[in-house]
Protein backbone atom coordinates (compact mmCIF):
# COMPACT_ATOMS: atom_id res chain seq x y z
CA UNK A 1 0.00 0.00 0.00
CA UNK A 2 2.97 2.13 0.77
CA UNK A 3 4.57 1.76 -2.66
CA UNK A 4 1.37 2.74 -4.45
CA UNK A 5 0.65 5.60 -2.11
CA UNK A 6 4.86 6.98 -2.71
CA UNK A 7 4.31 5.95 -6.49
CA UNK A 8 0.94 8.12 -6.87
CA UNK A 9 2.78 10.97 -5.11
CA UNK A 10 5.91 11.16 -7.86
CA UNK A 11 3.65 10.96 -10.66
CA UNK A 12 1.59 13.83 -9.30
CA UNK A 13 4.60 15.67 -8.71
CA UNK A 14 6.35 15.35 -12.08
CA UNK A 15 2.95 15.82 -13.93
CA UNK A 16 2.58 19.54 -11.80
CA UNK A 17 6.30 20.27 -12.12
CA UNK A 18 5.66 19.21 -16.44
CA UNK A 19 2.74 21.43 -16.60
CA UNK A 20 4.27 24.26 -14.99
CA UNK A 21 7.08 23.97 -17.28
CA UNK A 22 4.82 23.53 -20.31
CA UNK A 23 6.26 20.24 -20.37
CA UNK A 24 3.14 18.25 -20.76
CA UNK A 25 0.56 18.38 -23.75
CA UNK A 26 -2.83 19.36 -23.03
CA UNK A 27 -5.55 16.48 -22.91
CA UNK A 28 -6.40 16.68 -26.67
CA UNK A 29 -3.12 17.31 -28.37
CA UNK A 30 -1.00 14.86 -30.36
CA UNK A 31 2.73 14.67 -29.69
CA UNK A 32 4.32 15.75 -32.89
CA UNK A 33 7.68 14.55 -34.31
CA UNK A 34 9.14 18.00 -33.39
CA UNK A 35 7.99 17.55 -29.40
CA UNK A 36 9.17 13.89 -29.36
CA UNK A 37 12.86 14.53 -30.78
CA UNK A 38 12.58 17.63 -28.21
CA UNK A 39 11.17 15.40 -25.30
CA UNK A 40 13.87 12.68 -26.68
CA UNK A 41 16.61 15.23 -25.98
CA UNK A 42 15.86 16.26 -23.11
CA UNK A 43 16.31 12.73 -21.45
CA UNK A 44 18.45 11.19 -23.42
CA UNK A 45 22.39 10.25 -21.61
CA UNK A 46 25.21 13.26 -22.27
CA UNK A 47 28.44 12.26 -22.50
CA UNK A 48 28.99 15.03 -19.34
CA UNK A 49 26.83 12.72 -17.44
CA UNK A 50 28.99 9.14 -18.17
CA UNK A 51 32.30 11.02 -16.98
CA UNK A 52 32.40 8.61 -13.34
CA UNK A 53 32.60 5.90 -16.14
CA UNK A 54 36.13 6.05 -16.82
CA UNK A 55 37.80 6.16 -13.22
CA UNK A 56 39.58 3.50 -12.09
CA UNK A 57 37.08 1.59 -9.87
CA UNK A 58 39.13 -1.26 -8.04
CA UNK A 59 36.60 -4.43 -7.03
CA UNK A 60 37.72 -5.44 -3.45
CA UNK A 61 37.90 -2.52 -0.30
CA UNK A 62 41.09 -4.12 0.41
CA UNK A 63 42.57 -3.61 -3.00
CA UNK A 64 41.07 -0.43 -2.56
CA UNK A 65 43.47 0.34 0.73
CA UNK A 66 46.80 -1.33 -0.97
CA UNK A 67 46.77 1.53 -3.36
CA UNK A 68 45.89 4.43 -0.95
CA UNK A 69 48.71 3.04 1.03
CA UNK A 70 51.11 3.11 -1.80
CA UNK A 71 49.98 6.71 -2.94
CA UNK A 72 49.22 8.16 0.25
CA UNK A 73 46.01 8.82 -1.03
CA UNK A 74 42.62 9.15 1.13
CA UNK A 75 40.24 6.17 0.22
CA UNK A 76 36.20 6.58 -0.89
CA UNK A 77 34.39 3.94 0.13
CA UNK A 78 30.83 3.56 -1.13
CA UNK A 79 27.77 1.30 1.06
CA UNK A 80 24.52 1.12 0.02
CA UNK A 81 21.89 -0.99 1.48
CA UNK A 82 18.78 -2.16 -0.08
CA UNK A 83 17.82 -1.93 -3.84
CA UNK A 84 19.45 0.34 -5.89
CA UNK A 85 16.11 2.21 -7.50
CA UNK A 86 14.71 2.16 -3.79
CA UNK A 87 12.67 -0.85 -4.31
CA UNK A 88 13.46 -2.30 -0.78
Amino acid sequence: MNRLLYVSLALLAFVTVARSQGGVAGANSELADADFAALRDRIRVRESELSWEGLPWLITYYDGLDKAAEERRPLLLWVMNGHPLGCT
